[in-house]
């Protein structure tokens, strides 16, 4: 069978606590120890969803990036999750992707929260990169970018579509619709990857991470505790799915303006 192990990490971040959270991530790893898949980890994972990136961003062979190749080789998977990076004078929410072997690609979170002040500290992303693990085709996105259908369009080049998140509870509905939305419309599996727990700004998060299939359907639903939940998905399905109803062969084309 033509599958892969997805590991969601479901933290509750410590707010603005960097290092106080790697050792927590640490032990949670250590006493469950996932292996030989994908491990998600929420955006921010560090801090939870600051707006305040200057005093928290790090570079790209910083403490954290370390710390999840690391991990990735000790687990034997890859690794990904978003923190704040500073590059070139711009501060970045990027999602780190680390491999086994310690290769390193990225992806700079293109839609930027408004109403959570994100855009006035935080530059935007103008790539959108398809993540290799092993074979399987990752698309990866955070957060916001899940509102909006035409930056996740499967353009047939991704398997899966992971978004890391700091997705409140007051708009979980909003959230397990969109998942589902993104899974049917482009023939793909969905992963969503949230923290449980209350923030600094006393905003509440219950998990609810999600694994969906490519016709909707739940297949992993996680509690609102912390822990890691790992759900298996089966890609020969998805092929065959694809081949009994391609109707992604009649996808419109888009360009992207940036």
């Amino acid at each position: 069978m033509n599958s892969v192990k997805i590991h969601i990490v479901q933290l509750d971040t410590e707010w603005e606590k960097p290092a106080k959270n790697l050792v927590r991530l640490s032990g949670i790893l250590e006493k469950q120890h996932p292996s030989n898949g994908v491990i998600v980890l929420p955006e921010m994972f560090t801090t939870g969803f600051t707006e305040r990136p200057k005093g928290f961003a790090e570079m790209m062979g910083g403490e954290t990036v370390e710390w999840m190749i690391h991990a990735a080789h000790k687990y034997r998977s890859y690794v990904m999750g978003s923190i704040i990076i500073q590059e070139s004078g711009q501060l970045l929410n990027r999602m780190i992707f680390a491999s086994p072997a310690g290769e390193l690609r990225h992806y700079d979170k293109h839609h930027l929260f408004r109403l959570g002040s994100e855009s006035a500290g935080y530059s935007p992303g103008t790539h959108r990169p398809v993540f290799n693990a092993n074979g399987v085709k990752i698309m990866p996105q955070i957060c916001y970018d899940l509102r909006f259908p035409i930056w996740a369009r499967n353009d047939m080049n991704y398997d899966v579509m992971i978004n890391v998140a700091n997705w409140p509870a007051v708009r979980n509905p909003v959230w397990e619709i969109l998942l589902k939305a993104r899974a049917i419309e482009n023939q793909c599996f969905v992963v969503g990857a949230n923290r449980v727990g209350t923030d600094g700004k006393g905003i509440a998060y219950i998990g609810n991470s999600l694994i969906i299939d490519p016709k909707g359907e739940i297949i992993l639903q996680a509690a609102d505790t912390e822990g890691i939940y790992t759900g298996v998905i089966n890609l020969d399905e998805m092929y065959e799915f694809r081949k009994n109803f391609p109707v992604l062969n009649d996808r419109d084309d888009f360009t992207f303006k940036i």
